[in-house]
Parts: C-alpha cells; structure tokens; sequence
C-alpha cells in the first residue's frame, strides 16, 4: 500500500517514513502498548512509498486535514487557543468502531503510541474531554 501524507503543517514524508519505521520495529518485536492494542499488518505498506503532496492537489488529503485540525483542535492549548471539540465531535458519525462496539476508541480513534507511554501524564483536564467522548475508559486515564 502507498501512503500519501498532507505537505501542510509541517510533517513531512521522511518524518513519517521514521514514524512508520519505529512502528514496524515495535509490532516486530512485540513490545509496548502498540502491541497490546492492535496491530498494523506492515506487510501490505511500501514504507519507501510514503510521499507528501500539496492537499491543493489530492481531495483526500484535505479530507484528511480537516480531521486531523478537528482533533488537533480539540487538545490544543498553546497555539490555537483554547480547546475546542466540537469539531472533533461532529465527525463522531462517521469514524469506524470496532464490530459490535459503539464507541470508536482503540479502533476508528486510536492514541499512538498510547496511553502508558508516558507522553500523557501532564495533559490539561480540558484535554480530556475528546478522549472521554470518543470512549476511552476511565482506567486508561488512571495515570494522567
């Protein structure tokens, strides 16, 4: 599978590409919360096929930004403001869940590298609220 990412807000493809390495090398060897928590199948991804292009030139890119502004959005406290979900919240009907589930955590939404990875720990109360409505249990948060 190819991925193409968004050129717009500063990720780039061969910080992706060392993203998608690091990945690969932690499903590998079976360690972490990535592990416990679902799996990437890497052998369908051509991780040198990973390339960035301006979202003016693929709608499904700027499909992508939107989500991801809207999720950005909705925990970021230092550049955009104060935090607002809602845009978040009103993809909630389209963002896939897990068969039987009504609640998209751990599948449509997922948190990578995950929630014990220590890049959590000094989150704002406000932050949380996308990840409550999006489903993830109160145990998860148990750290936070």
């Amino acid at each position: 599978m190819k991925i193409e990412i968004s050129q717009r807000g500063g990720v780039r493809y061969v910080g992706m590409r060392a993203y998608m390495e690091w990945l690969k090398q932690t499903f590998d060897a079976n360690v972490g919360a990535l592990s416990q928590h679902g799996s990437v199948d890497f052998r369908v991804i051509s991780i040198p096929l990973i390339q960035d292009f301006s979202h003016r030139s693929r709608l499904g890119l700027r499909m992508a930004d939107w989500t991801a502004s809207a999720f950005f959005k909705a925990i970021d406290i230092h550049q955009t403001g104060a935090c607002d979900a809602s845009f978040a919240k009103a993809l909630g009907p389209r963002i896939a869940r897990a068969s039987g589930q009504s609640l998209p955590a751990g599948y449509g939404v997922k948190l990578m590298p995950g929630w014990n990875s220590g890049h959590l720990k000094n989150v704002d109360p406000i932050q949380l609220d996308i990840f409550r409505y999006y489903g993830y249990p109160r145990e998860w948060r148990s750290n936070w």
